[in-house]
């Protein structure tokens, strides 16, 4: 058999297609093109084997179409070729037919016959589609959840080594879903995924090996799988690094290096990486200072809903550091830190309704704000407590209390203020 360029398929079903050595099918001559690079062309062959009921050729013309080989995307003729060559009982069509039917691109998002179309390329031994199916078990999608039969359908398609499947078992073990947790045993089906470069099984190998769970600790090998973990774009390794090379630092460079890691963990959208990449722009730690990227970097974490990000944002407008100086978005966002319960927010914003900064003049919420800190562990509200109490009617500090246990109550935390 020649070798051949290979697809970035979703499945690897286009590795068992037979290679046909007789006639110049227009199959035949597809693959050709696309050995040579020619994808248009391969199209164009691909389309005419397609029209004339060739299944291979149909779930071939299905991937063009969905991924943009050799011509524009279009998911709805991807679609339409799929669903060609599944009907013809073509496994691989069947399992990416039921992929796009799983997410609702190119077609309406149908969870029940996406289902039906990975059984089916399951019952003839098609392992991802297994796998998918599994999934869809475990979640209870389109199918009665039942973590027994996710399980087997995974065990039986890690046994024939899928990575996914041999990831999501190791998970399942790490976790303790369905069965009782066992880390060696989860470090046992990650250690096979990680082997055929799986992205996540890499990361939760990192992560054994840092926390000494299911393996020896050893922080060398966790760094090595978290930087396989981060190739793939696992942001959390990434992050990961990023923190172990900052708390390790004892130069410039490994501060420019940890700056690197979050660098990459921001640019995915993930908050902690944001953040800490803000902070360190703000305190010029392995990259040169920069007060405006720092605070565009830390309104988006605080837009992702971080409590230490909207705090400092809130610091910033206070005290017009990066951005325009401004009392009011700063209690804004002080507001939205405090309310997660981050006791220097709440601190903070009970300081500025004492004061009436960005916000009126208002004992009683200074007085809340004040007990919730204080409550919370910030050792900086008991004296500001304590100050405030004395100027103010005996009325006002019952209503404030109050106020603070319906919040504790709320939040369902038992850290109320006790004279």
């Amino acid at each position: 058999m020649r070798h051949r360029r290979r697809a970035p398929w979703k499945t690897t079903w286009i590795l068992f297609i037979p290679f046909v050595l007789g006639c110049r099918s227009s199959l035949q001559q597809g693959w050709d093109a696309y050995d040579a690079g020619q994808d248009r062309l391969a199209r164009q062959h691909w389309e005419e084997a397609a029209r004339i009921g060739d299944a291979d050729a149909q779930f071939l013309l299905g991937w063009t179409h969905e991924v943009g080989r050799g011509g524009s995307a279009d998911p709805e003729t991807a679609v339409a070729w799929y669903r060609q060559a599944a009907d013809q009982g073509h496994p691989a069509a069947q399992n990416n037919l039921g992929l796009l039917l799983y997410r609702g691109v190119g077609c309406s998002q149908s969870l029940e016959e996406a289902a039906d179309w990975f059984e089916k390329a399951a019952e003839q031994g098609f392992v991802q589609a297994r796998t998918n199916r599994g999934v869809m078990v475990l979640f209870g999608q389109g199918v009665p959840k039942n973590l027994e039969l996710a399980r087997s359908l995974f065990q039986l398609s890690a046994f024939e080594d899928d990575p996914k499947a041999q990831q999501i078992l190791g998970s399942l073990y790490w976790e303790g879903i369905g069965v009782r947790p066992d880390p060696s045993k989860a470090v046992d089906w990650f250690e096979r995924a990680a082997e055929q470069d799986n992205g996540v099984a890499q990361y939760w190998l990192g992560m054994a090996s840092f926390l000494g769970q299911g393996v020896s600790a050893n922080e060398s090998q966790a760094r090595h799988w978290f930087e396989r973990a981060a190739a793939h774009g696992i942001v959390s390794a990434s992050f990961l690094l990023g923190w172990l090379e900052l708390r390790d630092a004892t130069s410039e460079s490994g501060q420019r290096t940890a700056a690197i890691h979050f660098a990459r963990a921001a640019e995915q959208g993930q908050a902690a990486g944001q953040l800490n990449l803000a902070l360190m722009l703000l305190n010029g730690r392995g990259v040169p200072q920069d007060e405006r990227q720092a605070a565009e970097w830390m309104k988006l974490a605080a837009s992702q809903g971080s409590s230490r990000a909207q705090f400092n944002l809130g610091l910033m407008h206070l005290r017009g550091v990066g951005v325009t100086l401004d009392e009011q978005q700063a209690a804004f966002w002080m507001q939205r830190a405090a309310e997660q319960g981050f006791a220097p927010a709440q601190t903070k914003l009970g300081s500025m309704y004492a004061h009436g900064r960005g916000v009126s003049t208002d004992d009683v919420a200074a007085y809340l704000w004040y007990s919730l800190g204080e409550a919370s562990g910030d050792g900086l509200a008991e004296p500001l407590l304590s100050r405030l109490s004395q100027s103010m009617p005996v009325e006002e500090i019952a209503e404030a209390e109050r106020q603070a246990r319906h919040w504790a109550e709320e939040q369902g935390s038992l850290l109320l203020r006790k004279d």
